[in-house]
């Protein structure tokens, strides 16, 4: 026994001869400072087998989320590029609900390359009440056919995987449509349409595209992560050493402008952190770090957990060089939403809108059309726009069957397609009043109802379509003088530079900044001016505004931006209020809002306006001190992402701020105000040809100057026949 323990002593002393020793000294930042730097006074004493490793190398590796600089990940690295909503006001926190039997969803995704393998990931959930055997989704990729599955995700959101051929991406933007057609269990009825519902989680969906293990990641590759985290929610990391880097302040706010621009506006949420954590369970596929080192270098480096780490070294005592990072990262801007424009005074069929031919058979179905108006059209009288409407109606259809147009959401027309109405082959005039329409952007909507021949029966699977509308339709709006009003939404679409002030995550509001600030202008810019600044503040930094606001006060705005305490006072009895039967004089405050309203559509002093409203944000219109520069004043209660969200998604729909103050209620809706000491500005020359408009827009602006207009002339008249009579008399007597 003695024996085989000696041996067993011996060999392991064999084994770990060869072993060399290595201490490794974790010090403090003064320490790797010098060590940093080249100072060895510190460790000149210990020989060569014993000193410390090169602290640049432990920095990096770290820093990069690696345990040694050679190391790799043990899997092909997967990146995953989101899907990019093409409306992207229909969704609410990334999920996107698609109701009824039948919907379309348009998706946008950038691919970097077209050679690799890749995979189309879909998050959805839909109702029990669906009928998987009769429903699909069809899946098309740049007008190619990408696939087809049956929704069965009952018990919560499923991932469907559809591996996508070669050739069918191509490199850069690619567009996705999802065709869904959804079929109730048990019953065909307007009840059982809104039993059907499908919801598409755009957080966890993206294109799946598995890169070669052995190639190293470039700038494309961090682009592509980027936009992966912008579309996930996670956030981006940005590991830096607060005591090496210089301006941090100044550094991250070029760092997200650049990185904003690169991505196209869709920046993650930021979140700073030391240099050194500890390794996450579920690492994000990107992040950046700055590291102190003896060069000004950029580059892209792969992680040990896989990321993709945008390095930036730098020497002690200097800027990092973020501006470096443009010329090897970019600007890839989003493409504007391209909304056709409707030239007034013209008629244009609505297929130059973008319409195509809307029927089928469904119990309800809708579909909506979005077009531009020039900013400095601005209808003010009676006159009417007219949708010649060409449609045509299965016979027999059942009672009750009919069809709704919409004007930016008011009704305008209810037709009904029953027969109870006899048919004509002529298109069907529909006349509207076009104040409905706003300058910008506005929507035409159809709704229409069919109900089911057997509500109690599963709706039959091979129905012939009931209804048509033609795209040869036609929608003719008058036109206007050039001529344009105080509007919050026009002065948005200007916006090219922000400034934040904020107490709190200043650095994730500028991240969330960048969608607005990098899009692509789409409308025309009618007086051809330069940018806009954006101050974005909270309650805390409300004295600028004031300033240059003096008809804005403090306590008013505290009161509409202060979440409410409890349950509001009731309103205080009308003034003046006597017996039944008494007779009342009109009070100041009566007689001055019928002057108001008689010389101009105002609606009062903004701060009675103010008054009893709550708000989650604030738009404002600057003032005398910056007059080409909008507020926005965030509430307590305010998620600043969200905010954001609702002002970008104002731009590309009619439910927009205007005139010069404007309030985002807690449902993303606006509510404007507009003064009654502003009129229309005229913004082209008065000629015969255009006199007459122009006078009635005024006019019909504010009535009141009609009457004093009339009673001006009546004056005239009746003291130029009063001069008259007196000369003539005077005549006879002399």
């Amino acid at each position: 026994m003695r024996i085989a323990t000696v041996c067993l002593l011996a060999s392991s002393l064999a084994m770990v001869s060869g072993v060399q020793a290595q201490v490794i000294r974790f010090g403090g930042a003064e320490e790797l400072s010098s060590l940093a730097t080249g100072d060895d006074t510190a460790e000149s004493g210990l020989p060569d087998k014993v000193r410390p490793i090169d602290p640049a190398l432990r920095q990096r590796s770290e820093a990069t989320g690696s345990s040694d600089q050679g190391s790799a990940p043990t899997e092909p690295p997967v990146s995953r590029a989101p899907l990019i909503l093409v409306a992207p006001d229909e969704a609410h926190d990334g999920i996107l609900r698609q109701q009824g039997t039948r919907g379309r969803i348009v998706l946008e995704v950038f691919a970097a390359t077209s050679g690799e393998a890749a995979s189309l990931v879909l998050s959805y959930r839909n109702s029990i009440a669906v009928l998987p055997e009769a429903s699909s989704v069809a899946v098309t990729i740049n007008d190619r056919e990408a696939g087809r599955f049956a929704p069965r995700a009952f018990d919560g959101f499923a991932s469907e995987t559809l591996h996508l051929p070669p050739g069918l991406l191509k490199p850069g933007l690619n567009r996705i449509v999802l065709d869904l057609q959804l079929f109730h269990r048990i019953y065909c009825s307007p009840e059982a349409w809104f039993q059907l519902w499908s919801d598409w989680d755009l957080s966890a969906s993206g294109l799946l595209v598995h890169a070669d293990a052995g190639q190293p990641p470039g700038m494309e590759d961090f682009r592509t992560a980027l936009r992966a985290m912008a579309g996930s929610g996670r956030p981006l990391v940005i590991r830096r050493n607060a005591a090496t880097l210089i301006d941090q302040a100044g550094t991250l706010d070029r760092l997200i402008g650049v990185l904003g621009a690169a991505a196209g506006g869709r920046l993650p949420p930021v979140e700073l952190r030391a240099p050194y954590q500890l390794r996450e369970q579920a690492p994000p596929p990107a992040r950046v770090t700055f590291l102190a080192s003896g060069r000004n270098h950029v580059e892209v480096r792969r992680g040990g957990d896989g990321a993709v780490v945008l390095v930036f070294e730098y020497p002690l005592g200097q800027l990092a060089d973020v501006g470096r990072l443009a010329d090897l990262l970019p600007p890839q801007p989003t493409p504007a939403l391209a909304i056709p424009l409707l030239e007034p005074g013209t008629l244009q069929t609505l297929s130059s809108l973008g319409f195509e031919p809307f029927s089928g058979s469904d119990i309800s179905s809708s579909r909506t059309i979005r077009f531009r108006l020039p900013e400095d059209w601005l209808i003010l009288t009676n006159e009417p726009a007219t949708l010649a409407l060409v449609h045509s109606a299965m016979p027999g259809l059942p009672a009750g069957s009919q069809m709704v147009v919409r004007v930016n959401g008011e009704a305008v027309r209810l037709v009904r397609i029953d027969g109870t109405v006899p048919g004509s082959e002529d298109p069907l005039e529909i006349r509207f009043e076009g104040r409905r329409l706003q300058p910008g952007i506005n929507s035409l909507e159809f709704q229409v109802a069919l109900p089911g021949e057997r509500p109690d029966q599963p709706c039959s699977r091979a129905a012939a379509d009931r209804f048509l509308i033609s795209p040869v339709s036609t929608l003719q709006v008058p036109a206007s003088p050039r001529m344009v009003l105080p509007d919050l939404g026009r002065e948005l679409a200007r916006v090219e530079h922000a400034d934040v002030r904020v107490s709190g995550d200043g650095l994730g509001l500028q991240a969330a900044l960048q969608d607005l600030l990098t899009r692509t202008r789409a409308a025309a810019d009618p007086d051809q001016e330069p940018g806009r600044m954006l101050h974005v503040i909270d309650l805390a930094h409300l004295p600028p505004l004031l300033q240059d606001r003096p008809d804005l006060r403090e306590m008013a705005l505290q009161a509409t931006l202060q979440p409410a305490g409890g349950q509001p006072a009731d309103p205080d009895p009308p003034a003046g209020r006597l017996e039944q039967g008494a007779l009342t004089l009109p009070t100041t405050g009566q007689m001055m809002t019928w002057l108001r309203f008689a010389f101009g559509p105002g609606q009062g002093s903004v701060e009675d306006w103010l008054q009893g409203r709550k708000a989650a944000a604030m738009l404002v219109l600057g003032g005398t001190v910056e007059p080409r520069s909008i507020w926005l004043v965030l509430g307590p209660e305010a998620d600043p992402k969200e905010v954001l969200r609702d002002v970008r998604n104002s731009l590309v729909s009619p439910d927009r701020p205007q005139g010069e103050v404007a309030l985002l209620d807690r449902e993303g809706h606006w509510q404007s105000w507009r003064s009654d000491q502003v009129w229309p500005r005229l913004l082209e020359p008065i000629g015969p040809a255009n006199l007459r408009a122009i006078v009635g827009a005024y006019v019909s602006w504010a009535p009141g100057l009609l009457v004093v207009a009339g009673l001006g002339v009546s004056w005239i008249v009746a003291i130029g026949a009063w001069l008259a009579i007196r000369g003539g008399r005077d005549k006879r007597q002399g």
